[in-house]
């Protein structure tokens, strides 16, 4: 699973205006969203009689909401992005079978960068059928 497909996929649930990409933002927009690895990405799993019996794995994620100067609607914009992750269960992004999403307790308020621009973090892990490598 790539970045490159939960971008894709995250792009539904977007409002007009609001720009994305894997890895990094766009810090001169008002109203972007970023999508990277988690620093701590966890352990992977192995089942008993190795790769070939396990199904899923996971992947973690941070999901940056950099949005506007106004805390109240970015802190709006955070949570109905949460709120489009939670409970979801069994969908595709791009050709990798998603079997649930963990989208985390809540928002995390993370400050304001240089410009004043109010961000929130996302901190998820998505359970996903294993692909050959």
């Amino acid at each position: 699973m790539t970045l490159e497909q939960i971008v894709e996929w995250l792009k539904q649930f977007l409002p007009d205006g609001c720009g994305i990409a894997a890895g990094h933002i766009d810090g001169n927009a008002d109203k972007f969203v970023g999508v990277y690895n988690a620093r701590r990405p966890g352990k992977q799993r192995i089942c008993l009689g190795g790769a070939a019996n396990t199904k899923y794995q996971e992947k973690k994620i941070s999901i940056l909401i950099h949005y506007t100067d106004d805390a109240v609607e970015a802190e709006a914009a955070a949570q109905a992005l949460w709120n489009h992750l939670y409970g979801k269960t069994r969908i595709d992004m791009g050709d990798t079978r998603v079997q649930f999403i963990d989208p985390g307790a809540a928002i995390v308020p993370v400050g304001r960068d240089a410009r004043g621009i109010a961000e929130y973090v996302i901190e998820a892990t998505i359970y996903h059928e294993r692909t050959e490598s």
